[in-house]
C-alpha cells in the first residue's frame, strides 16, 4: 500500500510510505529555494514538487492520502475551547475585529475561522494533486493533527518499542505538545497541550526580542545562550508567566501577565509584555535566561512523565526539540536511560509523520527504524558531468577520491561535499555538506565569513563511531540518535585538544557519529582522514550560503561552490579544485 503524506505549512513537505516503510520525502524549499517553503502563502503553493518526486520514486498508484493537518471539525472544537479560555482570562478587550480573507470578523466569529480555513487549503492542496493526476476525491484521505503527525515521525522511526513519546513546538493545530505512549503499535494520547501554554511560543518572543526573526532563529538563541549568565529574577518572572506544575502546563494567575489571546501567536500584545518584563537586559544574559528557563521546565515536565508512566525510553519531535543543548539537559535525566530525536523534528518531518501513522492505522507493520535520512534526489553520473560542463568547470576523476580529499583536508582546505541522495531535514549529514578540519579554531571565522554566517553560531563535528567514546561522554544511551546531529555530549578532552574548532564555549559539541552503516563514503572519507592526522574528527556544517535552503541539485552545488569561494567540490567521483587553490 502506498500512502502519500503531505504538510503544506511552514517547511511544506511531502513523503511516501509504502507498506510502512519510508520511501522518499524532501522538504518544498530544496526545490522553491525559499527558506522554510510555506505552502499556506497564496504567493507560494503547497508541496507540489515535492509531491511529484515521490510519485517518481513510487511509480505506481497512490492508495491514500494523509494529510498532517486536524480534520476541520475537530479543529473548529478545539478553537472554540482555546478562544473561551483565552476570553474567560480577561481578554474580552484584547480580541479586536479583524478582516480575513476580505470578510470583517468580530471577535465571536474569530473562533469559527481555522474550521474555514482548513478546509481552504485542503482544497488548495487538492486542486496541486490534480495537476500531477492524483484525484483526491476518489482516494481514501486520512487527516492527522499536528501533533500526532509530529510523535508518529519520532516514534515508527526509533528503535524503541515501549518508549514515552513527546511533541512540543510553538503551535500546530491549536496545539503545541503532547504526551502519548504505544499500545500495540498504535498511539495513545495522554495528554495534550493548549498552545495558549506554550513555551516554544515564549522562546520565539525571545527570538524577536534578541533581533533575529521568530520562527526562523532560535537555533541562534541557544548558540548565543552560552555567551550569557541567566538571570534569576527574570528566570522567576517567566516562570509566572508559563511553567510546569502538577502535571500541566500552566499560564500565569495573573491575567495581566498571561500569554493570549486566541488565535495570535506572537500577537504585539504578547511582544510587549515579554520586552516589559525583559527590561534593558543584555541579549546575551536575555538567551542565557529563556534557555535556562526553558530547560528547567521541560525537564520537570518529561521527567513527571516518564515516573508517572514507568518509562524510560524517550522519543521527542516538535520545533522546540530542535533545541539541542535543551535535549542533552532532558538526556541527563536520572529517569532517562534512551533518547531519540527525530531527525526532522521541526515541520519537515510532519509529512512523514502523517504518512506513517495512516500506515500503521491500517496495518500493523514492524517499525520503520532509520539507517540514515537520504530519502531525497539522486542525481546520475550524467547530470553531474552535464552540470560541470555548462559552468565550463576543470573536473577530474580520481583513482580513490577520499584519499585525494584526505589530504586537502589535512592542509586545511574547505571542501563542498555532493554525494548521494539528499538528506532530509535541518542538518547536512554528509551528503549535501561542507567539510573541513576541526584542528585550528581560527577556520571558524574564515568559514563563517566565505558562508556569510553569524561568528558566535558553533560549527558541529562529524566523527569516526570507532572514536565516538574517546570524543564524548556519557554517549550510550543517545549513540543512535547522535547519528542524526541532533543532541550535545560534553567533550573530552582528547576532543578539546585535537578538534577545538568544533567546541563550543560550554566544553559541548553536536557531533555526528559515523559508521560504516549510515553512510560509508563518509565513514571512508574520515578513515582516511584519520590516517593522515590521527584525528577522528572534522567540521560539518551545511553546504549552502547563509539564509539559503542546503543545495539540491548539481547546478546549485556549483553556484554555491563559487559563491562561497570554496575551495574544492567533490560532484559524486568528480573533484573540481578552486583556481586559487595553492
Amino acid at each position: 500500500m502506498n500512502i502519500l503524506g503531505i504538510y503544506d505549512g511552514h517547511n511544506a513537505s511531502a513523503a511516501l510510505v509504502r507498506d510502512g516503510k519510508l520511501l522518499a520525502t524532501v522538504e518544498e524549499e530544496r526545490f522553491s529555494r525559499v527558506k522554510n517553503h510555506d505552502g499556506r502563502k497564496i504567493e507560494l503553493y503547497p508541496p507540489y514538487k515535492s509531491v511529484e518526486f515521490c510519485l517518481n520514486s513510487c511509480r505506481s498508484n497512490i492508495d491514500a492520502i494523509a494529510y498532517a493537518l486536524e480534520d476541520p471539525l475537530k479543529l473548529q472544537e478545539r478553537a472554540i475551547n482555546s478562544f473561551v479560555e483565552s476570553y474567560n482570562d480577561g481578554y474580552k478587550n484584547r480580541i479586536k475585529c479583524k478582516e480575513i480573507d476580505g470578510i470583517q470578523l468580530n471577535p465571536f466569529q474569530l473562533y469559527s475561522y481555522p474550521r474555514i480555513y482548513q478546509k481552504k487549503r485542503i482544497t488548495r492542496i487538492n486542486e496541486y494533486l490534480l495537476k500531477l493526476g492524483i484525484n483526491a476525491d476518489k482516494i481514501p484521505k486520512y487527516y492527522v493533527n499536528h501533533h500526532l503527525s509530529h510523535a508518529s515521525s519520532s516514534y515508527y522511526t526509533s528503535p524503541f518499542e515501549n518508549p514515552l513519546i513527546i511533541t512540543m513546538d510553538g503551535k500546530g493545530d491549536d496545539l503545541s505538545g503532547l504526551v502519548a505512549l504505544e499500545s500495540d503499535r498504535k498511539l495513545k494520547t495522554l495528554y495534550e497541550i493548549n498552545y495558549l501554554n506554550s513555551i516554544g511560543r515564549l522562546y520565539s518572543i525571545v527570538t524577536l526580542l534578541c533581533g533575529f526573526k521568530p520562527v526562523r532563529h532560535e537555533g541562534k538563541i541557544t548558540g548565543l545562550a552560552a555567551y550569557g549568565k541567566a538571570n534569576k529574577e527574570l528566570i522567576n518572572s517567566f516562570k509566572k508567566i508559563l511553567r510546569f506544575q502538577e502535571g500541566k502546563w500552566i499560564g500565569s494567575l495573573d491575567k495581566k501577565n498571561k500569554l493570549g489571546p486566541y488565535p495570535h501567536t506572537l500577537s504585539a500584545a504578547n511582544i510587549e509584555l515579554v520586552r516589559d518584563l525583559v527590561g534593558s537586559i543584555n541579549r546575551e544574559d536575555l538567551a542565557a535566561s529563556i534557555q535556562k528557563h526553558t530547560e528547567n521546565e521541560v525537564r520537570s515536565f518529561i521527567d513527571y512523565y516518564l515516573r508517572t508512566t514507568s518509562r524510560s525510553d524517550l522519543v521527542l519531535s516538535g520545533g522546540v526539540f530542535a533545541n539541542v543543548k535543551l535535549n542533552q539537559v532532558v538526556y541527563e535525566l536520572e529517569s532517562v536511560n534512551n533518547i531519540y530525536i527525530h531527525p526532522a523534528m521541526g515541520d519537515s518531518g510532519l509529512g512523514v509523520g502523517a504518512a506513517l501513522y495512516v500506515a500503521n492505522q491500517l496495518e500493523n507493520y514492524p517499525k520503520n527504524v532509520l539507517i540514515n535520512s537520504f530519502y531525497g534526489p539522486l542525481y546520475e553520473i550524467n547530470d553531474l558531468k552535464k552540470a560541470l560542463n555548462k559552468n565550463s568547470l576543470d573536473f577530474y576523476k580520481p583513482k580513490d577520491i577520499n584519499v585525494d580529499l584526505a589530504k586537502l583536508l589535512s592542509r586545511g582546505k574547505a571542501i563542498a561535499r555532493f554525494e548521494g541522495k539528499l538528506e532530509y531535514g535541518p542538518r547536512s549529514l554528509g551528503n549535501r555538506s561542507i567539510i573541513c578540519q576541526a584542528s585550528d579554531p581560527s577556520i571558524n571565522k574564515s568559514l563563517n565569513s566565505k558562508l556569510k554566517r553569524t561568528e558566535f553560531m558553533p560549527f558541529a563535528p562529524i566523527t569516526l563511531a570507532e572514536y565516538f567514546d574517546d570524543c564524548y561522554q556519557n554517549i550510550n544511551g543517545a549513540s543512535y540518535t547522535s547519528q542524526f546531529m541532533t543532541i550535545t555530549f560534553n567533550c573530552t578532552q582528547r576532543m578539546k585538544d585535537q578538534s577545538p574548532a568544533v567546541v563550543h564555549i560550554d566544553g559541548t559539541a553536536r557531533p555526528q557519529l559515523v559508521n560504516q552503516k549510515n553512510n560509508p563514503s563518509l565513514h571512508a572519507l574520515l578513515s582516511e582522514y584519520y590516517k593522515l592526522t590521527g584525528i577522528p574528527s572534522l567540521i560539518n556544517t551545511s553546504f549552502n550560503p547563509h539564509e539559503e535552503p542546503i543545495v539540491c541539485n548539481p547546478e546549485e552545488a556549483i553556484k554555491a561552490f563559487l559563491e562561497c569561494n570554496l575551495d574544492c567540490l567533490q560532484l559524486g567521483p568528480f573533484l573540481v579544485l578552486n583556481k586559487n587553490l595553492a
